[in-house]
This record gives structure tokens, C-alpha cells and sequence, in this order.
């Protein structure tokens, strides 16, 4: 179980230009409380929830997505772009030296991950590289010191990637 969830591109070095950090055009996280996990989880998606419903809301009922907050490479591609629910939108940060671009949820309470869809950026030009070294990461510590490895994409799209068509999902 966690209580923080996010994806993670890698920390640009000085001279490393665009390393296509962010770049996600959604990305969902789907699971369900411990209690259910442990005493009713069976292999369906029937009984998953997606855990943005139990993100917590910053102080005007917004979602209070987790993120360093860089600023975006241009206007229309800030960090709440994952999560606006299209993929013709994405989230593009600029290249900040020394800096993580993620971002992910604050739960109000720990849940079970049990599903990750996201999408890459695709806008016709070296769609492949746009998910290159992603990490989804979950945590029961705020700064994630204590984070696990929920998925890693290393320098391709995952092997099942055109066996679950239902990850990109037309708009």
C-alpha cells in the first residue's frame, strides 16, 4: 500500500539537452483499499477504483496534484495536463539541471496499486523516445525516501504495450 503516487522522468545533467522530461500526455493510477485487496481481490478490473477519487483536494476542491511544479516548456503543457483526462494534451516541462519532473497523487489514506494506464506523448515526431526512462513510484513518505519501483519503462514502450489496446484510448 501507499499513500503517494507518481510517474518520474529522469534528473537532466548540464550538457544532457532535451531528455524529453515529462512528456506524459495521462497517466492513471487504479487500485483499492488493503482490507478489499486482501479479503475479495480477484483479476478483474471490475473492483478497481481509479485512485484519483481519493487524491486530496487543495484548499478550493481542486485536485492537489504532486509535482515540482517547473515551470512548462510552453503555455498549455503544465503539470495538470496529465491529468485532464485527454491525450491530446500533455505535460512538457523545461529541462531544469538537477531536477526530477514527476507527477502523482497524495492519497488520504494508503491503497493498493494494483493498475497503471499511461500515455506517452505522441505528436508525430520520436513518439518512442517521449517514454524513455519513465519510473512510476509509490511511497508512504512525502519525499519519497521510502519509495518502491511500481513499473519502469527503460528505453522502449513495455513488451504488452499492443496487447492492452485499451491503454490509448481515442479522444
Amino acid at each position: 500500500t501507499f499513500k503517494y503516487i507518481r510517474f518520474i522522468q529522469p534528473t537532466p545533467g548540464p550538457s544532457e539537452g532535451n531528455t524529453f522530461c515529462g512528456n506524459i500526455a495521462e497517466v492513471e493510477f487504479y487500485g483499492m483499499d488493503a482490507e478489499s485487496y486482501a479479503t475479495s481481490y480477484a483479476p478483474t478490473v471490475s473492483k478497481e477504483t481509479n485512485l484519483r477519487s481519493y487524491a486530496l483536494l487543495d484548499s478550493t476542491g481542486s485536485l492537489d496534484i504532486l509535482s515540482d511544479k517547473t515551470e512548462p516548456y510552453g503555455s498549455g503543457y503544465e503539470y495538470t495536463k496529465a491529468f485532464d483526462g485527454s491525450i491530446s494534451t500533455f505535460y512538457d516541462p523545461k529541462n531544469v539541471s538537477g531536477v526530477s519532473h514527476y507527477v502523482g497523487y497524495a492519497l488520504s489514506a494508503p491503497m493498493c496499486v494494483t493498475r497503471i494506464r499511461y500515455c506517452g506523448r505522441c505528436d508525430g515526431r520520436d513518439s518512442g523516445l517521449r517514454l524513455r526512462y519513465c519510473r512510476i513510484e509509490g511511497a508512504n513518505a512525502p519525499d519519497f525516501s521510502d519509495a518502491v519501483t511500481l513499473h519502469t519503462c527503460a528505453d522502449s514502450v513495455p513488451d504488452d504495450w499492443n496487447s492492452n489496446p485499451g491503454w490509448i484510448e481515442d479522444s
